[in-house]
């Protein structure tokens, strides 16, 4: 009983009473292309949630939040275009990010890749190399 009261005293009524299913996550992508862009182009999703296509001019981003569930693997995609070219990065997956963004997964997108910040280290890592396709040659490469 002397537990009971010492817990309630420390943490809200809402904390206590309510069992935490999911963890809220904070997701940004800016456009930190340098040189001559006119917009990037995102589109990002998951399994369960598909977030529309954003336009984002040089230095701006596009923010949403999503729930995580406790016994449940997320992983969100995005494709990425400007200009003439491409490309796919794998934004958020709960075996590489669980541990790194707590609670913000965040990406900047640079001219010589796609880097994600880490919050234990307080910077951002290069993830994705310049893996970016060039849509001009392979829409001659289709035809």
């Amino acid at each position: 009983m002397l537990l009971l009261a010492v817990l309630m005293l420390m943490t809200s009524e809402e904390e206590v009473f309510k069992p935490q299913f999911s963890k809220k996550r904070s997701f940004r992508i800016q456009n930190d292309l340098e040189g001559n862009v006119s917009s990037l182009l995102v589109h990002c999703k998951s399994v369960k949630d598909n977030v529309s296509e954003h336009e984002l001019v040089a230095g701006a981003c596009s923010e949403w939040e999503f729930k995580e569930k406790l016994f449940w693997r997320t992983t969100y995609r995005c494709n990425i275009k400007w200009n003439k070219m491409a490309d796919d990065i794998n934004a958020y997956s709960t075996a590489r990010d669980e541990s790194r963004c707590k609670p913000q997964c965040w990406w900047s997108i640079r001219s010589d890749g796609g880097y994600s910040f880490n919050e234990k280290r307080q910077e951002y890592e290069k993830e994705k190399q310049n893996h970016k396709c060039d849509l001009e040659s392979k829409k001659k490469r289709t035809i």
